[in-house]
């Protein structure tokens, strides 16, 4: 008997065990898709951004950051560096669906002590828009 036999009579596995074992909601395991997917994102981003020294390398951490999970978002050779609100259509690869359903939302500003608070988080679009429509009511409330 050669090992192979020996764990087909052992372990008695069906196709596509492992997947339903490490997503019980039924999303694939990297895909943007999966909440438990984003949430890993938006903890490493709020660990690894601290103490951003400027636009570009806050930028290459989120880049950093979504690479680990077949995730990325254009270079962006124009940034402005006092302050900036950015919404990226997130890229997956081989995922078509995040396309168009989810989003990069990235806000940074340059602080006091001359280093940049830098926020980002993996979004639906649903609450990208939340977002928005909350900061445009906040404009026209200070231009009353």
């Amino acid at each position: 008997m050669n090992f192979k036999q020996y764990l087909s009579q052992t372990v008695a596995t069906e196709t596509g065990q492992a997947i339903k074992t490490l997503t019980p909601n039924g999303l694939g395991a990297t895909s943007i898709s999966n909440p438990r997917v984003r949430a890993d994102i938006n903890l490493r981003l709020s660990r690894e951004l601290v103490e951003v020294k400027s636009p570009y390398s806050g930028i290459q951490t989120v880049r950093k950051v979504l690479s680990r999970h077949a995730l990325d978002i254009p270079t962006l050779y124009d940034l402005n560096p006092q302050e900036d609100e950015l919404s990226i259509e997130l890229n997956q690869f081989g995922n078509e669906l995040s396309v168009e359903e989810y989003s990069m939302y990235i806000l940074y500003y340059l602080a006091d002590d001359g280093t940049y608070d830098f926020y980002a988080e993996a979004i639906d679009n649903e609450s990208l828009d939340e977002i928005l429509a909350d900061e445009e009511d906040e404009e026209e409330l200070e231009l009353e």
